[in-house]
């Protein structure tokens, strides 16, 4: 039974906020993925929507306890509401996940939401207000911890308003799901199999055998910018490998791998980098159009 809930500012028209919601809560993270950076997780659970805060909220992040609830918040409104199954503090992981800010910070401060518990909802922040006794034209800056048992109640019994609504949050998170799930089944589907099959089913990076589907067909230029199913815009890499390279922490430059000086010095000097570092990547019909472009807008330099 959950005893607090954890009030988190994401406004969707942020564009950063944006990216970090498309990784880590639009998608789940699988527990592998996270274990590379935290061995020690309190939840058997495979996979998990994931979320962090700054260094400066810290003090409200340290009152969260597993079982309670959180809350996501932007324009006046609470649009996703999920359950905390653990948190922890890993500044790698965050940068991993997210990068850094303007300031140089990470979100290092991590919780991990359980992908069954999340759901849209449609709360106005006058309510929130009402029950707090917060003045009219409060606005919800950084992330609030609350153990109230009728803030509580707004949120476990009005799941199902209406949401309809000219203005409505979840509307256009549903739309952007739904577009770009469509999207994901209109791609061509011998994309996959001509990429893998250009790079012998290896990984392009590390070699490694495309056994157990461990190796993907990944699109340099992706999908949601307008990136083309054709094999000048797909290499084959790894799962981890791909991961890095959609994040911006690695590019293909000159033919050979670069790395960007934003990755934590832990992940720089981990075999699956530091054995590849420099090294030239050979390239099968791959378009240097492309890699061009992933170094001008996904590479974080």
């Amino acid at each position: 039974m959950a005893k607090g809930i954890f009030l988190q500012p994401a406004n969707i028209k942020n564009k950063m906020v944006r990216d970090h919601l498309e990784r880590t809560i639009f998608q789940t993270v699988e527990l592998n993925e996270i274990l590379r950076f935290q061995p020690n997780i309190r939840s058997d659970l495979e996979r998990f929507y994931v979320w962090g805060v700054i260094p400066g909220t810290k003090s409200k992040w340290d009152k969260i306890q597993i079982g309670d609830l959180v809350v996501f918040y932007s324009e006046r409104k609470f649009y996703l509401l999920g359950q905390i199954v653990d948190k922890f503090h890993n500044k790698s992981l965050a940068r991993y996940l997210w990068g850094e800010d303007q300031h140089g910070r990470t979100w290092e401060y991590v919780y991990l939401i359980d992908p069954d518990s999340l759901i849209t909802i449609n709360v106005d922040i006058e309510k929130v207000i009402k029950i707090l006794n917060y003045s009219p034209g409060f606005v919800l800056q950084s992330a609030l911890y609350h153990q109230n048992e009728k803030l509580l109640s707004l949120f476990t019994d009005r799941l199902m308003e209406d949401r309809t609504g000219k203005h409505d949050i979840i509307t256009t998170v549903r739309r952007e799901k739904i577009s770009a799930t469509i999207e994901k089944y209109k791609r061509d589907p011998s994309f996959s199999t001509t990429v893998k099959s250009n790079y012998g089913n290896k990984c392009a990076i590390c070699g490694i055998p495309n056994e157990g589907a461990v190796v993907d067909a990944a699109h340099i230029k992706p999908v949601k910018e307008g990136g083309p199913d054709i094999e000048e815009n797909g290499i084959a890499l790894c799962k981890v490998h791909h991961n890095l390279f959609d994040a911006g922490l690695i590019t293909i430059k000159d033919g050979k791998l670069i790395t960007s000086p934003k990755m934590s010095h832990q992940l720089e000097t981990h075999p699956v980098i530091s054995e590849f570092k420099g090294k030239r990547v050979k390239l099968v019909k791959t378009s240097e159009k492309f890699l061009k472009w992933h170094q001008e807008n996904i590479f974080k330099d």
